[in-house]
Order: C-alpha cells, then structure tokens, then sequence
C-alpha cells in the first residue's frame, strides 16, 4: 500500500525564492524532453463533458496512490507526480496537488 499520509508541504529553509525553484524544475524537465517529439496526431481526442468526469462510484483517497516524486511547489502546496495502485486504473500515473489547509 502506498504510503502518502505524511506528505510534508513546509518548505525547506534555504535561500532559494519559489521562482527559482520552479525556474530550476522547468530546466530539468525541458532538458529531459529534449529530443522528445510529439505528434498530436497520435493522441486520442475527448470532448470532455458530464458524461464522461468523473464516472462511476468509486471512492479515490490518498492510499489509493504511491507517490513518485514532486513536480512543483508553490506558496499553497506541491504537485506530485503518483501512480495509482488500487482500483480502476491501475498503473496510471496522475498528477496529485495538495493544498496547505489553514486552520
């Protein structure tokens, strides 16, 4: 079971703005997908409508997901990447955002 209860949103204490951070994630991504092309001709194409969000009953709660690695963090929270594990779905993977909650 995947073990994403204790997900720490505080950010570390360093000198680094979010900008520079982001600005940082940015390179890293745009250097892993270079050489990369995409052709949306390959991609299948879906008029999202009522119909076809959110489907079906099934309950979605953080154990149903492992978490792979963060994709971004912000003022509000961070942006995980995750896999789901349990259910519908199986194997893909989903970007998860997770909000500080002021109390």
């Amino acid at each position: 079971m995947a073990g994403v209860f204790d997900i720490d949103l505080d950010q570390p204490e360093d000198n680094v703005s979010d900008d520079e951070c982001e600005e940082v994630q940015i390179n890293d991504i745009m250097d892993q997908c270079s050489g990369f092309e995409f052709n949306m001709d390959d991609c299948e194409k879906i008029e999202i409508s009522e119909d076809n969000v959110n489907q079906g009953t099934e309950n979605i709660r953080p154990e149903c997901f492992e978490l792979l690695r963060v994709l971004g963090k912000g003022g509000y929270g961070k942006v995980f990447q995750v896999r789901k594990v349990v259910g519908a779905a199986s194997g893909k993977i989903f970007a998860m955002k997770v909000l500080k909650k002021v109390t």
